[in-house]
């Protein structure tokens, strides 16, 4: 019974690495547009951040609006 768990742990363990090696290379490739910079830059923006939950959907519907309109035209 130990021996299978033995077994069952390294290969999960062995799983795991791959994915992280896997995930971790991936990001490199992606690439943020307009409007995801835009969020990121307002939810990191000081004011909006002291509005709490009110500055959070201020930038979502910043991003929405972004998303809809802006987005299609690039």
């Amino acid at each position: 019974m130990q021996k299978k768990h033995k077994e069952l742990t390294k290969a999960a363990a062995v799983i795991l690495v791959c994915l992280m090696f896997g995930l971790g290379v991936l990001p490199g490739s992606l690439q943020s547009g307009v409007c995801e910079n835009a969020i990121k830059e307002c939810l990191n923006d000081w004011y909006n951040q002291a509005w709490g939950y009110i500055g959070t959907v201020y930038c979502a519907m910043g991003y929405a609006f972004c998303k809809k309109y802006v987005d299609p035209l690039i």
